[in-house]
């Protein structure tokens, strides 16, 4: 209760992260090889929670189909595990397609993952790889590396 009489209300604290990172992976298929990416990730752990939520945006390029896939995603997911779905656009070959794409990935700093992108049109695209990305607090109640 607060000097008035009026009940205060507990604010949950959380901790906010920008992570941002690259990815070395291999991708199936004909259309298939090594391929690159860059991803910024926003992601909040709420201070009494075993879980973090948060959003993403990507972009990798696969070098022997020259194709390039752009995503945005939710991600979420609880201790050293997690899970990314979002819709993703890929361009390659003189055509352009839209895909749903589902991630799990495990780890800190270190994200070995595999992809499965499911194309409206075409071939789908699975991949393997690690991403590398480092948290950067924006808003810090916790010590993660404690």
């Amino acid at each position: 209760m607060s000097l008035s009489g009026a009940p205060v209300l507990a604010q949950e604290s959380k901790s906010i992260f920008v992570s941002p990172g690259v990815s070395l992976a291999y991708t199936f298929g004909d259309h298939g090889g090594f391929t690159i990416g860059g991803e910024v990730s926003v992601t909040t752990l709420p201070s009494n929670a075993a879980y973090f939520l948060g959003g993403l945006i990507n972009i990798d390029y696969c070098f022997v189909s020259r194709r390039t896939k752009a995503h945005v995603g939710f991600e979420g997911g609880g201790a050293i595990f997690g899970l990314d779905v979002g819709p993703s656009w890929v361009s390659g070959g003189g055509r352009n397609n839209m895909g749903i794409t589902i991630s799990p990935f495990l780890g800190l700093v270190f994200y070995p993952y595999y992809s499965a992108t499911l194309m409206f049109e075409g071939e789908n695209i699975h991949q393997v790889g690690v991403w590398g990305k480092w948290p950067i607090p924006i808003v810090n109640t916790i010590n993660l590396f404690n």
